[in-house]
């Protein structure tokens, strides 16, 4: 019998998406599939399409909860879930339009299951104003299924792109469970502790090319778009969270160092951020990135090693500015 893949799709205010991104998902001819819409409270008529969907498909289950913030809706959601696999959606994204494609990734995590614990899938950004598909850079795959987990992670560091993404993987719930694998709840990027912890973890984990994931971008609502004091102060919460469970010998030796350079990315984006800090608070904020500066001295990525380089000649204003500007050009892209 086909292992069972749970889809655990948190929705918050996303009426005009959430239909899209249900329907991506039941056009797919694998078998034996759950979909787990987690409503979180959503003040919009998310939960009532929910609840319609629900009524048409006998594969769909409805969660009405509280507000608890994304983390929260992914853990109610995976506590529920029946699935051998599971698998994250945000409610405004939506799966390519391929009906084998989940079928053919289950194929290959069932083909190394002895071995791996989840899966790596690649992913296009959606420009909803320019209705335009941008594909995230190409993984090598054969080069990536035959090394271990810390020189894929290695391979990660270098290239300076980190598939956090919760909705990037196809992951085993028994692996989830036995390690009480969750996100932190109420912090914006939660993917990336939880990311972490997923390395730590796993035995070994395989990564393949097939762009299956939409991400949505220039969403207005969306939680990424923007500055804001609580996103700064949560990815500082995150830098000193992963730093600490090095120091508390959480990770292993191998990995420790690869953490490292995974925050000193993080480290380089609250340097581009810190142009929109108040100068009632600036001190503040500025003491704590002179405490962590040292990060950058594991720059695996060519990006990082720039940064510090820009750091040293240019001095820390200039180089805020330089990467807030090519955070806006070359990856925010309006959001």
């Amino acid at each position: 019998m086909e292992r069972l893949v749970s889809v655990i799709v948190p929705v918050y205010k996303t009426e005009q998406y959430v239909e899209r991104a249900v329907a991506s998902i039941l056009t797919q001819n694998y078998g034996n599939i759950e979909v787990l819409l987690v409503d979180d409270g959503s003040p919009d008529a998310s939960g009532d399409i929910c609840e319609r969907l629900a009524a048409s498909d006998a594969r769909i289950r409805v969660i009405h909860k509280p507000n608890g913030g994304l983390s929260d809706a992914r853990n109610v959601g995976l506590e529920l879930a029946a699935g051998d696999l599971i698998t994250y959606m945000d409610s405004d994204d939506f799966w390519v339009d391929d009906p084998w494609m989940l079928a053919r990734l289950v194929r290959i995590i069932n083909d190394h299951w002895a071995d791996f614990d989840f899966l790596i899938y690649n992913y296009k950004q959606y420009y909803q104003q320019d209705n335009q598909f941008v594909a995230n850079a190409p993984y090598p795959d054969q080069q990536l299924v035959a090394l271990d987990k810390y020189d894929k992670f290695s391979y990660f560091a270098q290239r300076g792109h980190f598939p956090m993404s919760a909705w990037s993987k196809l992951i085993k719930r028994e692996f989830l469970q036995s390690n009480g694998i969750r996100f932190i709840k109420g912090i914006y990027a939660e993917d990336i502790p939880w990311f972490v912890e997923l390395l730590d973890k796993c035995r070994n984990f395989v990564v393949v090319n097939d762009y299956f994931y939409i991400y949505r971008k220039q969403v207005p609502e969306a939680i990424t778009s923007g500055f804001s004091y609580k996103k700064y102060d949560d990815l500082i919460f995150i830098v000193e969270h992963c730093v600490k469970g090095v120091a508390d010998g959480s990770y292993s030796s191998r990995l420790a160092e690869m953490v490292y350079a995974f925050m000193a990315y993080e480290y380089s984006i609250l340097i581009a951020q810190f142009i929109h800090i108040g100068q009632d608070v600036k001190s503040k904020y500025a003491d704590w990135l002179h405490r962590y500066v040292w990060l950058l001295d594991y720059s695996f990525s060519r990006k990082v090693r720039l940064v510090r380089l820009c750091l040293k000649t240019l001095g820390f204003n200039i180089t805020a500015h330089l990467l807030n500007w090519y955070i806006r050009k070359h990856v925010n892209r309006n959001l």
